[in-house]
């Protein structure tokens, strides 16, 4: 689905230096990945050391941006149609400006 999102109009953010700097919609698709981690060879030779070969869960979730509320909707109802409908949550982002101001008073007491 990727392609099409991408097709659409609709950008996934990868970095923070990809987040739009203005007020935007956004989707985010939630998921589960799953890592498998081999065993080392001594769980394998000597059962009850080492450590055995096992899964690592990790949710993880795509966040799909635009400014259009007309491109949002598209991106809806692309996820509606999918077999499996990912679960997503649809957010309306707002940037906020930090400033931050550094004082020193150098004296004598």
């Amino acid at each position: 689905m990727v392609l099409t999102y991408n097709k659409i109009g609709l950008t996934c953010i990868k970095s923070s230096e990809q987040m739009p700097k203005e007020k935007h919609y956004a989707i985010l698709i939630f998921s589960m990945q799953a890592i498998r981690v081999p065993g080392d060879e001594r769980s394998r030779t000597a059962p009850g050391h080492g450590y055995p070969e096992h899964t690592d869960y990790y949710e993880t979730f795509e966040y799909w941006v635009t400014n259009s509320l007309d491109i949002l909707k598209k991106g809806i109802a692309l996820l509606e149609q999918e077999k499996d409908t990912p679960k997503y949550n649809v957010i309306q982002v707002s940037p906020l400006s930090i400033s931050t101001e550094i004082k020193i008073n150098v004296g004598v007491e």
